[in-house]
């Protein structure tokens, strides 16, 4: 609910968010992004969407490039130090795709980006292509994988699949 209150806030009130207000420091945004973690750690992953969703209309609002390009790096960093875990540890390991949390984690991590790029819009763009190569190359991964599977095993799912499948329609 709390969340849902902050995103209407941010998109009615979003100019004032990246402006510096009377006995203020700097931007409210500003602290906000640095502060991401200690914001965000009780929250639950869908109320984690929602805000990343909230500080994209505030990055946005943003008029100086610059700051904004920033503002969406420091937003995301969270979110691509994970990322980058993931990709690190898949390099040396293909097979960690295979497991269930961590496909519930790229789940996470994809529905994060989605819900920031729905606000942030064009401006994204930094951040699509931060990880785009990366995405590319687990989807021939995974793709490869779920092929070899169906090739050794008939058109039975193998059993990390299904488990995902159902994690999927439970979210």
């Amino acid at each position: 609910m709390a969340c849902d209150t902050f995103i209407k806030i941010a998109k009615q009130c979003r100019r004032h968010f990246v402006a510096l207000q009377p006995s203020e420091q700097e931007p409210f945004i500003e602290e906000i992004v640095r502060s991401l973690q200690r914001i965000t750690c009780d929250l639950t992953p869908q109320q984690v969407h929602t805000f990343y969703e909230a500080c994209g209309y505030m990055v946005a609002a943003q008029g100086n490039r610059n700051q904004q390009e920033r503002l969406l790096s420091e937003l995301m960093s969270l979110p691509n130090q994970a990322w980058d875990q993931i990709i690190k540890t898949a390099t040396e390991n293909p097979v960690v795709l295979q497991d269930a949390e961590t496909i519930k984690i790229i789940g996470n991590i994809m529905k994060t980006n989605v819900s920031a790029c729905s606000s942030i819009g064009p401006y994204f763009y930094p951040q699509i292509g931060r990880i785009y190569h990366d995405m590319l190359q687990m989807y021939r991964v995974t793709s490869g994988q779920i092929s070899d599977s169906v090739a050794r095993d008939g058109k039975f799912l193998p059993p990390w699949y299904q488990d995902s499948r159902a994690e999927t329609q439970l979210s």
